[in-house]
């Protein structure tokens, strides 16, 4: 990835936990297999402990399922 051009505006990490802590949904973007883009708003829940966040979604099928079973990185 290319290193963020405007420096004066990145957040620190402690900010960044602060959003998403504060937060109630986000906006997860993923491609699609086709190379599309798609984004979906979602609630989320943190957990610190294993510094991850948790979204609902299905596992058996979907569009997000098959985006990030696509592209995992998102």
């Amino acid at each position: 990835m290319r290193e963020m051009r405007r420096h004066d505006r990145q957040l620190t990490e402690a900010e960044t936990m602060e959003i998403i802590q504060r937060g109630e949904y986000g906006v997860l973007c993923t491609v699609t297999p086709e190379g599309l883009p798609y984004g979906v708003p979602i609630s989320y829940a943190l957990d610190e402990g294993a510094n991850a966040i948790y979204f609902h979604g299905t596992i058996q099928e979907g569009q997000k399922t098959d985006n990030l079973a696509h592209q995992p990185q998102a």
